[in-house]
């Protein structure tokens, strides 16, 4: 009797070892590398287009969001575009206080929108810009209590409009 109950404990932790060894890592261990998650680029828009006398492109976008500012600036000449639940993803994983330049380092968002608003009383928020699917319009959001995205409206209180890139910080 003794001898089937190791020969059975021997079986079952043979059986343990091909699992783990054949299922891979994520069933062992948390700190194994896992599959790097990429926000879906859903859209493309150039920074100043002229069509027809007037100016189209991420430039225009930003003058309906900030009519009255004196600067208005993309790192890009075309800037990537992605969902606002795909961005609020990328927020929702950062830790750090540099927040700008560790959301342009994160997987596949390197060349999205995200930077800062300068307000005329000097409060600055941070913002990014997303593109809705349905209808392939920009819409801006700023970064609200809890890191939760809150969309923002055309604002004349808005001095300056800034998305960085992380060579230039």
């Amino acid at each position: 009797m003794k001898r089937n109950a190791k020969n059975f404990g021997l079986l079952v932790m043979i059986f343990v070892i091909v699992a783990i060894l054949l299922g891979g890592c994520n069933y062992c261990c948390p700190t194994c590398p896992q599959e790097e998650w990429v926000p879906e680029i859903i859209g493309k828009k150039p920074f100043c287009v002229e069509e027809e006398g007037e100016q189209k492109g991420f430039l225009a976008d930003m003058r309906n969001i900030a009519p009255k500012a004196d600067h208005r600036w993309s790192a890009e000449e075309e800037s990537e575009f992605t969902s606002v639940a795909d961005t609020q993803k990328v927020i929702d994983n950062l830790v750090g206080k540099d927040i700008i330049t560790e959301f342009l380092s994160q997987p596949g968002c390197d060349k999205l929108p995200f930077g800062r608003i300068k307000h005329l009383n000097g409060d600055e928020e941070y913002i990014t810009a997303v593109m809705e699917t349905s209808n392939s319009e920009v819409e801006f959001y700023i970064l609200g209590p809890g890191n939760i995205l809150v969309k923002i409206y055309p604002d004349d209180t808005i001095t300056e409009i800034d998305f960085y890139q992380r060579d230039y910080l």
